[in-house]
């Protein structure tokens, strides 16, 4: 109970300092918490929250609410390892969350700072996010928990996301050839070095070494090889385009679209559709969500299933969900 009544008394001390504050359950919102990225609650509202959920963890919401407060959410452990190297590391105020991650919490001088991706690294929490703080259950400081005043923000995520790894697309190799399957036979040689050269050409190699990387290719999986002279043939092929253009002739699973007249368009007749969320998701469909890593897209389906369930509109869009017999 003495647990339960910190967390309730932390969420007050929050609010004191001029942050916004929702109680959260697994990362979840426990109330409609769009208007309190506008007004803080008040004491009252955050007493009755913690009251009907003792063990709700504490989020602040971030941006102008809470006096421009952002966060660089840092998710890859790599990256979390050596910002803890830099020197000016305990001069920030820095979280570190369950999974071993890092919260550095700043005061935007400049304001207006959106959520937005940063691939390798994890997220920028600013207007229309939030984060979790201690003492939520996992939560805890690594450094100073008061977050300083910056006006070079921008520069701070750049420096941060330099330390992430650059990932290296690789290319299909003969080792991997022939870890999967049998030897590429006489046939199917010239099509399967074809494909090969046209990746290596998307990612902008020379004919030279592409030539170079097809020898290779060619002289551990092709059986029997190809002359030298076809090597050279295919690689000097690649040529026609341009490096990382990916309309080549080695993308044979592309789909054109068909394309309609525009009075062929006028004359179909639409077929009523029953959406689930107007608009966007119909009943009885498969819908693809996609989008970067860390992006969003768990936090976005987990946010339309609780308006699915509560009956409630999903970003100003109505929703409809009744169980099928």
């Amino acid at each position: 109970m003495a647990a339960d009544s910190s967390k309730k008394q932390a969420a007050l001390q929050l609010l004191r300092e001029g942050r916004s504050v929702i109680p959260v359950k697994n990362k979840m919102p426990l109330i409609k918490w769009g208007e309190f990225q506008k007004r803080l609650p008040t004491e009252a509202e955050v007493v009755g929250w913690w009251t009907k959920y003792p063990d709700a963890d504490i989020a602040v919401i971030c941006g102008k609410v809470s006096g421009n407060f952002v966060v660089i959410d840092i998710d890859d452990l790599t990256v979390a390892e050596k910002v803890k190297l830099a020197k000016t590391f305990r001069e920030n105020s820095v979280v570190k969350t369950p999974s071993g991650g890092l919260h550095i919490r700043f005061f935007d001088a400049n304001q207006d700072t959106k959520c937005k991706p940063l691939p390798g690294v994890g997220d920028l929490k600013g207007e229309g996010g939030y984060v979790l703080v201690p003492p939520s259950t996992g939560y805890g400081f690594e450094t100073t928990s008061v977050p300083k005043t910056v006006n070079n923000l921008p520069q701070i995520v750049s420096a941060i996301c330099s330390r992430a790894e650059k990932k290296v697309p690789t290319p299909p190799n003969a080792e991997g050839i022939k870890k999967e399957g049998s030897p590429i036979l006489e046939g199917g040689r010239n099509v399967a070095l074809a494909s090969i050269a046209g990746f290596l050409r998307r990612q902008g190699l020379s004919a030279t070494v592409i030539e170079a990387a097809l020898t290779s290719v060619n002289r551990q999986a092709c059986s029997p090889p190809l002359p030298p002279s076809e090597i050279t043939a295919i690689s000097k092929s690649m040529e026609r385009y341009p490096a990382g253009d990916f309309n080549s002739d080695t993308n044979k699973n592309i789909v054109v679209p068909k394309w309609i007249s525009a009075k062929d368009l006028g004359d179909q007749v639409s077929e009523e559709i029953d959406w689930l969320w107007f608009g966007f998701i119909p009943r009885g469909y498969l819908i693809l969500l996609s989008g970067l890593p860390k992006s969003g897209k768990s936090t976005l389906v987990s946010h339309l299933i609780r308006a699915l369930l509560s009956g409630d509109d999903f970003l100003s869009f109505s929703t409809s969900f009744e169980e099928q017999p």
